[in-house]
């Protein structure tokens, strides 16, 4: 019987967890700190995913808070600073593409898939963005407020300056993988 605080090393395939524990009828979980490789590689390969595009990005100032609320379903959206795409030279976010949410210590959470990517001016965001964000209190005052502050301090870093016209790319997605699910299920 294996354990649930048993971790695995990502490098064993799951033919071999499966060939070294025939008997076994429970799943196998994935338990443990796991790289943005690491967990690219498996969602890849659990999924028969071809693309290696995707991203690799941890949540603004408190990241693991963030990437929690990823986690639980509260968080189902995220903004960001246009401008700053160009500035950092990035692409932009597409519907469809991929990201590798980390946390603070660099360690893979989930991947999600862009289902929506807008561009509007920061005055425009609207309660739904603010809702779907799943910080705070969700209202939209509370959403401009934190983002006010994030958004000017990271255009100041840049040598720019940030306005209420200034363009956010808001970002809607869901989890499509967290590293908790089934590796293997012998038969």
């Amino acid at each position: 019987m294996i354990s649930s605080g048993k971790a695995f090393d990502l490098d064993i395939t799951e033919k071999a967890i499966a060939n070294a524990l025939p008997s076994q009828r429970e799943c196998i979980i994935i338990i443990g700190a796991m790289t943005a490789k690491q967990m690219w590689d498996l969602f890849r390969k659990r999924n028969r995913i071809e693309t290696q595009e995707h991203d690799e990005w941890a949540f603004g100032d408190v990241p693991d808070e963030l990437a929690q609320l990823v986690l639980e379903g509260k968080k189902r959206a995220t903004a960001s600073v246009y401008e700053l795409y160009e500035y950092d030279g990035e692409k932009l976010p597409q519907v469809g593409g991929y990201s590798v949410i980390m946390d603070s210590k660099d360690q893979a959470v989930c991947v999600i898939v862009n289902t929506d990517v807008r561009i509007v001016p920061f005055c425009e965001v609207d309660e739904e963005q603010a809702r779907l964000e799943g910080e705070g209190d969700l209202s939209l005052e509370y959403w401009r407020k934190v983002h006010r502050e994030c958004f000017k301090e990271w255009m100041e870093e840049a040598g720019r300056t940030f306005g209420e016209d200034t363009k956010v790319v808001l970002e809607t997605f869901r989890v499509v993988f967290s590293g908790k699910e089934p590796v293997s299920q012998p038969r």
